[in-house]
């Protein structure tokens, strides 16, 4: 498996990108202005997949440590 040596500012940049993916273009417009992100589940379920796989990458980055 191919890995990549990032900053701990790489890694932060990241994580905040997948989290600004699910809420802008996973959630629904609704859930937004009200403040929340779709819950898995909640939507169809590619969508409700997706947010899952997000949130499971988001979990797998934020465990490895930058250097």
């Amino acid at each position: 498996m191919p890995t990549i040596d990032l900053t701990q500012g790489e890694f932060d940049l990241l994580l905040d990108a997948l989290d600004s993916h699910k809420y802008w273009q996973l959630s629904d417009a609704h859930y937004r202005s009200s403040g929340y992100v779709l819950e898995p589940g909640a939507d169809d379920p590619d969508t409700a997949a997706a947010i899952v796989d997000c949130d499971a990458l988001a979990s797998k980055l934020a465990g490895q440590s930058a250097s």
